[in-house]
C-alpha cells in the first residue's frame, strides 16, 4: 500500500521505538513471548475505543478472536493482539495513528500490511485491508491469511468481550476451519492462523 511507505516516511525513528516498547528487547519479530493478558485486553479496548471514535472499520481476527470466541478471553500463551484494518486513504491512516499514539500505544513497526502498536511491553498487530477491485465485496492482505468481505467489517457479526461489543467477520466458525483446520476448538500451542490448516 502506498500510504504505508508514506508513513513509514513520516515516522523514522521507528526502528528505535519498536525496541525501546518491545517485551522482545532482542528479537521484536519473535513468536516466544507470551502477551500479559491485562495489558493486552486494555490495549485491545483502547484500540476499539479508538476505531469507534473515528469510525474506522475493523474486524477482530485471527488467535484474538479464536480466544475470545471460543475460551471468552485472550489466550494466555498467544503473543499478540490481532485486529483487521479497512483504511482507504492516507489522511485516515495518519489520523489514527495519532490519536493511538495520543493514548499511549506507540507505533512500533511498519509492513506492507502490517503495522503494529506496543502498550506495557505488548503488541497490538493491524491487518490492513484493501480493496483490488471497486466492483467486488472482497478486500486482500496478506496472501496467506486469505480475503475478507466488506460485510466482516460491518459489525453486522459481533462478538463480546467485556461489556463490549467487537466486529468479526460474519461466519467465525468458518474462518476458523479456513484458518486452524477441522480442531480448531481445542487449544494447541503455538498454532498459526495460515490457509494451509484448513486444507485436508
Amino acid at each position: 500500500m502506498n500510504y504505508l511507505h508514506k508513513l513509514k516516511h513520516k515516522y523514522p525513528e521507528i526502528a528505535g521505538k519498536r525496541n525501546a516498547f518491545s517485551n522482545h528487547p532482542n528479537d521484536p519479530y519473535t513468536f516466544e513471548t507470551p502477551i500479559n493478558v491485562q495489558q493486552s485486553t486494555r490495549n485491545l479496548l483502547t484500540t476499539v475505543d479508538v476505531f469507534e471514535h473515528l469510525e474506522v472499520k475493523y474486524c477482530v481476527v485471527f488467535g484474538t478472536l479464536l480466544g475470545i470466541y471460543r475460551d471468552g478471553g485472550l489466550i494466555k500463551h498467544d503473543t499478540d493482539t490481532d485486529i483487521a484494518v479497512w483504511i482507504n486513504n492516507y489522511s485516515e491512516l495518519i489520523e489514527m495513528v495519532e490519536k493511538m499514539e495520543e493514548n499511549k500505544l506507540m507505533l512500533t513497526r511498519v509492513m506492507p500490511d502490517l503495522i503494529s502498536f506496543t502498550c506495557g511491553g505488548d503488541y497490538i498487530d493491524m491487518y490492513m485491508y484493501r480493496k483490488e477491485d471497486e466492483n467486488s465485496n472482497e478486500l486482500s492482505g496478506m496472501k496467506q491469511y486469505g480475503t475478507l468481505t466488506t460485510s466482516d467489517f460491518s459489525k453486522n457479526n459481533t462478538v463480546k468481550f467485556h461489556n463490549k461489543e467487537l466486529a468479526c467477520p460474519v461466519d467465525p466458525e468458518s474462518y476458523f476451519q479456513k484458518l486452524y483446520g477441522s480442531d480448531w476448538r481445542t487449544p494447541i500451542k503455538d498454532k498459526h492462523a495460515n490457509l494451509k490448516h484448513g486444507k485436508k
